[in-house]
């Protein structure tokens, strides 16, 4: 199912903050306690992989290598030296089965599948994809509850499918299903029941959709030939595999059970060369599917489908004849689907659709005027959506519905005026916080509950004309975590009294790890280090 949980970009201005100091705080390790004349050295620690209650990173001393850490200095230790081992990058890293599993690089051996148990006895190579000098690649790491699938590539196979159980013996190709160099090059690989479905070219059907379980694959050739239908798209609703491919009558919906017998397609939406690319496929919480299509006479508008030809239907055509843009941001709702649709009169719009006719209808408009507010987040929470919408002349302001005309209502503050805002956030303790622009006064943190003058300033964290610019939302317990005004690490329970500043730090990165946090950060202008902080 697709969720379009908007990303944070701006805050509110808000009332006093109280502070709290390096309370809970202490450098977890000095990776690189080097200094030199004129500036300092630092580990910069990145790409955190949660393992457990265990944080797995990489960071700098003579190349980038792997440690791993319990959020404790004597907990962090050095896992494996890149140089050593002859790596000169390690990336990719992927929980899986309680390990981590990564992709090191080497001159001499290329792209390799590695894992680790935290320990350097327990750091090994576990492919061997291209014995000796010649270049290999790995990607498109995928777990799954078989095992671990990748998609890996040598200069004899080329690109194939392959799976690991985390063991050197059990690390090996699925399946040449490409014989040569050339390769059959897997690609969407996506976790399906126990194994994976992906997209593949055996050289003799085409790109078509493959099975495996790790130990055999299974091509479903929906188009005879060497054409291929080229699948892509893949989504999963009630078990069963939902896709766009072409059988040689343009893109249309197809299903799939995992057999061939019970691969078909759903409908065809837009008959001949043409087809009606089906697109955005969303899962409603009664597992129906809504997607966008062009059957040629309506141009791009909101379908539905049960997995049938009689329930695959046009929902409404809200712009009637083939011009017009096409609608964007299908979120669904419940059972119900919000998206922004656009006609003459009123321009982007949001809408929503209980995958009637009659139950399709503009939920605004927000901007009245063939300009249109140009809604494109819908932030889903507890059974209702928040976005915001450009007024014309205005700017962005806020916006919260349920799914019903009289229950879509522009936020605003204790004295009845609109919030100026881009996008939503995430929930706090019993609400909303959010990104509110204040013009000159910069962006800060704000907070609602969805009521009418409910929105309002939850804490001024930065002194004006500054911006707080609050990112990196985190939960933990009853409270929510950000970075906010010139990096430094907040915490808030949702009203200005409970917000404070949980450090100095000027804090790069902030990965909770269990009931703790590591921060990546520097005091002062030091070098940038790792941090444990307790709440």
């Amino acid at each position: 199912m697709r969720n379009a949980i908007a990303v944070l970009s701006t805050l509110l201005a808000l009332g006093s903050i109280s502070n709290r100091y390096l309370v809970g705080q202490e450098l977890v390790l000095d990776l690189d306690p080097r200094v030199q004349t004129g500036t300092t050295v630092g580990s910069d620690p990145a790409e955190f992989a949660r393992v457990g209650r265990l944080a797995y990173f990489t960071a700098k001393r003579t190349a980038r290598d792997l440690w791993v850490t319990d959020g404790t200095a004597g907990g962090t230790r050095w896992v494996i030296e890149a140089l050593a081992l002859g790596l000169h990058s390690i990336t990719d890293l992927t929980a899986h089965g309680g390990r981590l599993f990564f992709v090191g690089n080497s001159v001499a051996d290329g792209a390799e599948l590695w894992v680790s148990d935290g320990t350097a006895a327990g750091t090994q190579r576990l492919s061997d994809l291209a014995p000796g000098s010649s270049a290999s690649a790995i990607g498109q790491l995928t777990s799954t509850p078989s095992g671990l699938f990748f998609a890996g590539q040598n200069a004899t196979s080329g690109a194939e499918l392959w799976w690991s159980d985390g063991t050197r013996a059990g690390t090996r190709m699925v399946a040449d299903i490409r014989p040569g160099a050339g390769g059959s090059d897997p690609r969407e690989i996506v976790a399906y029941g126990a194994g994976v479905a992906f997209q593949a070219d055996d050289g003799q059907a085409g790109p078509e959709l493959w099975l495996s379980n790790g130990m055999t694959v299974a091509r479903i050739d929906i188009v005879p030939g060497a054409s291929g239908s080229r699948p892509g798209d893949l989504a999963t609703a009630r078990g069963r595999l939902l896709f766009r491919a072409d059988a040689s009558g343009g893109e249309e919906l197809w299903l799939s059970d995992g057999t061939s017998a019970g691969t078909r397609r759903v409908a065809d939406i837009q008959p001949g060369a043409a087809g009606s690319a089906p697109r955005d496929l969303t899962v409603a919480a009664d597992g129906t599917v809504y997607f966008f299509a062009d059957d040629g006479t309506h141009g791009v508008e909101l379908w539905r489908t049960d997995g049938s030809t009689a329930g695959t239907r046009l929902v409404r055509d809200v712009t009637p004849g083939p011009a017009g843009a096409p609608p964007y941001g299908l979120t669904a709702l419940g059972s119900r689907v919000l998206y922004s649709a656009w006609t003459f009169a009123e321009g982007h719009e949001p809408y929503v659709s209980d995958g009637t006719a009659a139950g399709t209808f503009a939920l605004g408009p927000i901007a009245p005027g063939a300009q249109g507010s140009d809604v494109r987040h819908f932030g889903v929470f507890g059974g209702r959506a928040v976005f915001s919408g450009v007024m014309r002349g205005i700017g962005s302001r806020l916006w919260i519905t349920d799914g019903s005309i009289s229950g879509t209502h522009m936020l605003t503050d204790a004295n009845g005026h609109s919030v100026a805002s881009r996008t939503p956030a995430l929930p706090g303790p019993s609400d909303w916080l959010f990104a509110i622009d204040l013009g000159r006064d910069g962006v800060e943190l704000g907070r609602t509950t969805g009521a009418l003058q409910s929105t309002g300033p939850l804490a001024d964290i930065a002194v004006k004309p500054r911006s707080g610019s609050p990112r990196q939302f985190q939960k933990l317990g009853n409270r929510t975590y950000f970075v906010a005004s010139s990096s430094r690490f907040y915490s808030t329970a949702g009203t200005a009294a409970r917000t404070v500043r949980e450090t100095d730090l000027e804090v790069h990165w902030a990965v909770r790890v269990a009931d703790y946090f590591v921060l990546v950060g520097r005091r002062n202008s030091g070098p940038v280090q790792m941090w444990h902080f307790d709440p």
